[in-house]
């Protein structure tokens, strides 16, 4: 099913989400968010261990594998400011580019920085001056986060809109206004401002990929067939016209039934993060990538057998 690669070397996919200023709190600490300063850090790493290779380059090879390169493409997940702002400037001094895979913002007239799901029930327990939430404590931050996390998996397996009837229940239930959250976003850009238009273009024209990542960042399993296709179609749209047609898949969940969907559909390439190598013969629209986290993990169990050096 779908294209394969004609060749690989030894290859990597990497993939991060936002990258904030500084960070002091629970809360940045177990999601997804990197400071600056440890952003750097991975990157002057991964420099010293690894060759860049533009994703655009990368989908379009046709060379033959050679095991001798260790190359690494790099990519971001959701439209983040902070890969803009914080993000950017660390590549460009190390002579990176990279892809970010964006959520579609066509549905949110007006607003340049629209909540997804999750941040809107992050937020809302971040803010809440409840002392409980069912069975759960609610009196310090790390009590919030755990009673957010818990609360998270339910929407799993919802519809967007059943996602949007979930977390404004919730947030009644907490005793916190839709106002609050909005209010308390755009007091924290560096947290939850996605990329604007200009962003986007002034990313094409230093040579980023700019992929989509559906609209609404569901669970595709859990969608029928229009609904995917609603989702997966709709694409990003400051996106260029010469720019890759690419696709991540949310949460890395996909199944071969969507893969060929994703394909026929007109994307050139997908993304999943299972965490391995790309191989020769991957299937395009299933292609692997690994956090920096599990790279790292890799990374350490070849220094023990002394395939990797300092």
């Amino acid at each position: 099913m779908g294209k394969r690669l004609p060749g690989s070397r030894l290859m990597f996919l990497v993939y991060w989400h936002n990258i904030l200023p500084q960070s002091s709190e629970v809360w940045d600490e177990a999601l997804p968010r990197l400071t600056a300063e440890s952003f750097q850090k991975q990157i002057s790493w991964i420099s010293r261990h690894f060759q860049p290779l533009d994703l655009s380059d990368f989908l379009n090879r046709t060379d033959p594998p050679d095991s001798s390169k260790r190359e690494l493409v790099i990519t971001f997940d959701d439209g983040f400011r902070g890969v803009y702002e914080f993000g950017l400037p660390i590549l460009q001094e190390a002579g990176w580019t990279g892809g970010v895979f964006l959520l579609d913002r066509s549905i949110h007239p007006g607003d340049e920085s629209p909540l997804m799901h999750a941040e809107t029930l992050e937020i809302a327990f971040r803010i809440t001056r409840k002392s409980r939430f069912s069975e759960l404590s609610l009196q310090t931050d790390t009590d919030k986060l755990f009673a957010y996390l818990s609360t998270k998996k339910k929407m799993r397996g919802m519809k967007p809109e059943e996602r949007t009837a979930f977390c404004a229940t919730v947030a009644q239930t907490l005793e916190v206004l839709p106002e609050e959250i909005s209010a308390f976003a755009k007091k924290n850009p560096s947290t939850y401002a996605k990329l604007t238009d200009e962003d986007c273009k002034d990313l094409y024209q230093k040579g980023w990929t700019l992929g989509t990542h559906t609209t609404n960042h569901p669970h595709l399993t859990q969608l029928p067939p229009n609904r995917r296709m609603l989702e997966i179609g709709k694409g990003h749209r400051c996106l260029e016209k010469r720019n890759r047609k690419t696709f991540a898949y949310p949460y890395g969940d996909y199944s071969k039934g969507i893969a060929e969907e994703v394909r026929a559909l007109g994307f050139d390439a997908a993304f999943t993060t299972e965490p391995r190598l790309v191989s020769e013969g991957d299937n395009r629209y299933l292609l692997p990538r690994m956090s920096f986290g599990s790279l790292w993990t890799r990374a350490m169990k070849r220094y023990r057998t002394g395939s990797f050096k300092n």
